[in-house]
This record gives structure tokens, C-alpha cells and sequence, in this order.
């Protein structure tokens, strides 16, 4: 018979042995579970690889006139993250946490060519992706499992707003196809926001927008999905007090959307955005670095308050990063590149798409400007000479 202490030394053994990595056979496996559900074909070949942290790998589908497209991805990094693309519009993008992710689009009436990414947002490992098939009224992973609106906008809650409180309780709306609603939520200046909402199954496509008192945007999602989030991926931190609208579109589909607003403790601070933003993001790639580099001499004692937003560009091509600014606020805007990269500069611009400040063409260009409305303004990036990788990252005194 064994002894307690003999129990408890094979215990804390047993405990220290860290986690197996899955050996890609497993991967493959597990995202062939995933996404051969409800009738559905795998299109092209299963995408097999490694990913460093913070690193992307991109590939191209066609998805035909009517159909939807499940993009699955499994990994041994710590956090995966997927998303479906048309050019600079993201149409689609995993919403968890965690080494599995997947993200559904559904094409109109045309065929549609569109890009899928795959990225190791916190660790690194092998990978393995495919993407899968389905007619609109198949049932996904969650449809078949019997998930309702009101059990995933709680999952939402869950994982996206931990030390957040109720602001409002769980609504119901109703909605045809190409309708909205607007209400009234009370959200005051010195708190952040998280906005969630999940559709029923007869809705593929539910737009949620926050309008400022002005009328102003002040966030949308920038996806195409049934269950879309606001204040996750950046911050929501109204600046001055008024009446707020929450926006909730049924862009596609018919039915019903359960939705609901939480809110930060009352002390939230630029502090807390602080830590959810780091400078250079949370990665230690070169472009994470030099950002880090650029802050010490052209952005010290500002706050990040964008993650760092990061991209491929050719000579004279450009690339759009949105960002939310707040009226009264100053903020600086800083950009680097790998070292393929000669010269950018950035051209800041309103929701008008009217230029407000520019920065010449550096090796590392950085603009101020101070907005005299709240609303979403666009950062644009431009490759003036050499090409590669660059890093963009917005900031505020």
C-alpha cells in the first residue's frame, strides 16, 4: 500500500508535467471535426504549417454564389485567431480565446473571392486550417448543438467581460431583414464599454453601432456575423456626457437578437487601456521592437490606446487603419517598417475623409493632431520607398 507522502510526491509530479503540444496529425483531426458538420465539404487543401507569435500566414478561396464558407483552424499556440477578408474589409473573425478558432461568411447573390487568415496572436507552433462549404441554412457547430441567442450572448459575457458590470440587462429585439433599432444607453465619460449581441439562427449577418450624442459614430464592428462585439478589440470610452444610442442591424437574415451593454468599475482609466494596449503590442518581433524604439523618441508619455496594426505593402500602395478619437483629446500616430522599408508617411483623415494631418515620408514618420469631435478617424499608411512589413500604432497625450 502506498504511503500519503508517496501519493503526494507522484501528485506534484503529475501536476508538473507540462501540457503535450498536439502533433499535427492531432490538429488535422481536430479541425476536420470541427468543420466537416451539418453537410459540409472541405474546399482546396488542408492547410498545414507553423506560426511564430505574432506572426500570419494568408491564403486565398472562392466562395460560390450562395454558399458559406466555415474557415477552421487549430494550433499549438496558446491564443489562435482567424478571419475572412474582401480586400481591406474584414468580413468575418473568430471571437474566442484559445488554440482553435473559426469564422463563417456567407456570399450574396455573386461568386466572391475573398482571403483567410490564420495568425498565433499569443504563442507559437504548428498549425493546421481548412476551409469548408455549406449552404446558408445549414446548421453551424453552435446551431446544431442547440446553442439559443441568449446562452451565446452569456458565453460572449464570459469571455469577453471579465470585471465588467451590467449596465443594462439583456434585451430582446425583433427585426426583418435590412431593419434596425436604436436605444437609449446610459454610458457616462470615465467608464469603458462592452457592447454584445448574438442572432438567432435565421440571422447570419447583425450589425451593432454606438452613435454618439452628435449622431457620430463612435464604434461598429467591422464584421459580417451573428454575434458581434464592441470594446473588445479597442477600447469604448465615451468622452463627454449625452444621450448614446446602441445601433442593432439585422444586415442579413430575419429574426431575433438578444443584446445587452456592460461596463467597466466607475475608477476606469486610461490605465486600464494602457495595459490592454501595450506599446509595440504584446509581441517581440522587429516591428514590436522599433515601435518600442519609436515611442522612447517621438511618443514618450503617451498612452497607446489602438493595438499595434501591422501589414504588407508594395512601393506607392497604401493601407487604412481605423481609429477611434475623442473630441478635445490630442493623440500622436506612429508607424515603423522592417528593414526593407525606406520611407512612409501618414495622412490622417476625418470621417469625411478629409485630410487633417500629415507626416512627409520617414523611416519612421509619427503625426499629432487633436480632434474636435468624437468620431472614427482613419490613419493612412503610405509605402513611398522599398516594401515589406510595417507596424502602425495611435496614441494619446
Amino acid at each position: 500500500m502506498r504511503t500519503l507522502s508517496s501519493i503526494l510526491l507522484l501528485a506534484a509530479a503529475v501536476l508538473t508535467v507540462p501540457a503535450r503540444a498536439q502533433t499535427p496529425a492531432e490538429l488535422v483531426v481536430a479541425v476536420a471535426s470541427a468543420g466537416e458538420t451539418g453537410g459540409a465539404t472541405r474546399q482546396g487543401p488542408m492547410r498545414e504549417g507553423s506560426l511564430r507569435n505574432g506572426q500570419s500566414r494568408r491564403f486565398s478561396a472562392a466562395i460560390p454564389a450562395g454558399q458559406c464558407l466555415h474557415w477552421v483552424a487549430a494550433s499549438s499556440a496558446r491564443n489562435l485567431d482567424v478571419s475572412i477578408h474582401r480586400g481591406r474589409t474584414i468580413l468575418a473573425r473568430d471571437t474566442e480565446t484559445g488554440p482553435r478558432a473559426s469564422a463563417r461568411h456567407c456570399a450574396g447573390d455573386r461568386r466572391e473571392t475573398v482571403q483567410l487568415v490564420v495568425r498565433a496572436f499569443r504563442g507559437s507552433g504548428a498549425f493546421a486550417a481548412a476551409a469548408y462549404l455549406q449552404a446558408p441554412g445549414a446548421a453551424s457547430t453552435a446551431e446544431a448543438t442547440g446553442t439559443t441567442p441568449l446562452q451565446r450572448l452569456r458565453e460572449l459575457a464570459e469571455t469577453h467581460g471579465r470585471g465588467y458590470i451590467p449596465v443594462t440587462p439583456p434585451r430582446r429585439e425583433e427585426l426583418l431583414a435590412g431593419t434596425h433599432v436604436d436605444r437609449t444607453v446610459p454610458l457616462t465619460p470615465g467608464r469603458c464599454y462592452r457592447v454584445f449581441a448574438a442572432g438567432a439562427a435565421s440571422l447570419t449577418n447583425v450589425n451593432l453601432e454606438v452613435l454618439a450624442p452628435t449622431g457620430a459614430s463612435l464604434q461598429s464592428d467591422g464584421t459580417e456575423h451573428a454575434t458581434p462585439t464592441l470594446g473588445v478589440l479597442r477600447p469604448l470610452c465615451p468622452a463627454s456626457p449625452g444621450t448614446y444610442q446602441v445601433r442593432i442591424e439585422a444586415a442579413s437574415g430575419a429574426g431575433a437578437v438578444v443584446w445587452r451593454v456592460l461596463g467597466s468599475g466607475e475608477a476606469a482609466t486610461q490605465t486600464a487601456v494602457a495595459e490592454a494596449f501595450p506599446v509595440g503590442g504584446r509581441g517581440n518581433g522587429f516591428l514590436p521592437q522599433q515601435m518600442r524604439r519609436q515611442h522612447s523618441r517621438s511618443g514618450r508619455g503617451a498612452m497607446p490606446v489602438t493595438d499595434l496594426t501591422s501589414g504588407q505593402l508594395r512601393r506607392s500602395r497604401t493601407a487604412d487603419v481605423q481609429v477611434s478619437v475623442r473630441a478635445g483629446r490630442c493623440y500622436r500616430a506612429l508607424a515603423v517598417g522592417m528593414p526593407s522599408v525606406r520611407q512612409l508617411s501618414l495622412d490622417v483623415r476625418d470621417q469625411f475623409d478629409q485630410s487633417r494631418a500629415t507626416a512627409d515620408a520617414d523611416e519612421a514618420p509619427h503625426v499629432r493632431f487633436c480632434p474636435a469631435v468624437t468620431a472614427t478617424w482613419v490613419v493612412r499608411v503610405k509605402m513611398e520607398l522599398g516594401y515589406g512589413g510595417w507596424g502602425a500604432q495611435l496614441f494619446e497625450e
